[in-house]
């Protein structure tokens, strides 16, 4: 039995070290980097979900999106249910939330729920499908 670090692997290992400066803190490669900044939720909500970038407005903590109704004009850019349901997932909506969107009548007019540090607000008419906007305050 061959001890660890024996061997052709290790040899290319203790190559590919020395070569990339990894360990050594003189090196260059070796030398902190700054901290990539992290994407706001609802821009990577945005992008997981395939959403155009004009979904997302106030420097990426809104996404207002809009799903098609039997009357809607034709020419513009509609989410399907499923990009909602994305987002909503995306950002960690509970159940009681997704439900109560999903529940909603005309005739309840503009319907709000929140959840962790997500406010959402809504409306819905078969006529005109869903509009609804979610933010982070």
């Amino acid at each position: 039995m061959r001890a660890i670090g024996a061997g052709p692997i290790a040899a290319a290992v203790m190559v590919a070290v020395a070569v990339t400066g990894c360990g050594n803190p003189d090196s260059p490669q070796a030398s902190a980097s700054p901290p990539a900044t992290p994407t706001p939720p609802v821009q990577a909500a945005q992008v997981q979900c395939l959403l155009p970038a004009d979904a997302v407005s106030d420097g990426g903590t809104t996404v207002t999106m809009r799903t098609e109704g039997d009357e809607s004009p034709g020419g513009v850019a509609y989410q399907t249910v499923d990009d909602v349901i994305c987002v909503l997932l995306a950002l960690g909506a509970p159940t009681r939330v997704t439900d109560h969107i999903s529940t909603t009548r005309s005739l309840d007019g503009q319907q709000t729920d929140n959840w962790d540090d997500y406010e959402a607000r809504w409306v819905y008419h078969p006529d005109d499908g869903l509009q609804i906007t979610v933010w982070r305050p």
